[in-house]
């Protein structure tokens, strides 16, 4: 005959009573840590809700903040006239650097430079026209800016 073990009502088997361990990570975000930026500070927490506050950033320096483009004058970007390159070269250098301009326009650019020193390539605000000289330096010709 078999007898079974009676616990009081409330009383439980020691099995039951352990509870399974606690892994670390889960015990270091309920006591608050650093909230995860690395000691940074750019988070703060309430000591009773344990709510995170995210702070404002500060805004950057006037020297650190993009140009306004609003406020620009027209740039010119220029193409000066060299003995190295064809005019087929020069041409679909333009084209594929200022996309707005067609071939033929682009081979008439050519022929003033050759013919004249320099040629204007197109008006655009000042970075841009930064952008597009440097996209034609990179294709081996001499260009420049100026201001309109």
């Amino acid at each position: 005959m078999t007898s079974a073990l009676v616990l009081p009502q409330g009383l439980r088997p020691v099995a039951m009573a352990v509870h399974p361990p606690v892994r670390a990570a889960a015990t270091f975000m309920q006591e608050g840590g650093d909230g995860g930026d690395g000691g940074r500070g750019r988070e703060t927490e309430k000591s009773r809700g344990r709510t995170a506050v995210i702070e404002r950033p500060k805004p950057k320096p006037k020297s650190m903040r993009k140009e306004d483009v609003s406020l620009d004058a027209n740039w010119k970007v220029l193409l000066h006239n060299d003995d190295v390159h064809t005019f087929e070269y020069c041409t679909g250098a333009i084209c594929s650097v200022v996309r707005t301009i067609k071939r033929k326009k682009a081979h008439t650019i050519t022929v003033q430079a050759h013919s004249m020193g320099t040629a204007v390539v197109t008006q655009t605000y000042k970075q841009k026209a930064k952008e597009f000289c440097l996209g034609l330096q990179k294709y081996g010709l001499t260009s420049s800016i100026s201001p309109e």
